[in-house]
């Protein structure tokens, strides 16, 4: 369910006494905590890229690409001979 599901369920419950008594609230909460954590995961995300992959001018990350165009390389020849 996502957060604007959860929204119309309480315009449509009306108010904070119904949402508490009808079960509403902790999924309203958790849909309003899994924005929170999936914000936070793309922070982390860019976080690691900038860090780790593109502080080295991209070395690793060329290293990395060369690496999975060998492996598709591979697959894709072993695919084609079936």
């Amino acid at each position: 369910m996502t957060n604007r599901d959860a929204g119309v369920g309480m315009q449509v419950l009306g108010g904070h006494g119904y949402i508490h008594e009808s079960g509403l609230e902790p999924t309203m909460h958790q849909a309003c905590i899994s924005i929170t954590y999936e914000r936070t995961n793309d922070v982390q995300a860019l976080n690691l890229l900038d860090r780790k992959i593109l502080l080295d001018q991209d070395v690793k990350l060329r290293q990395r690409s060369k690496r999975i165009k060998g492996f598709i390389d591979v697959h894709k020849k072993k695919a084609t001979r079936r």
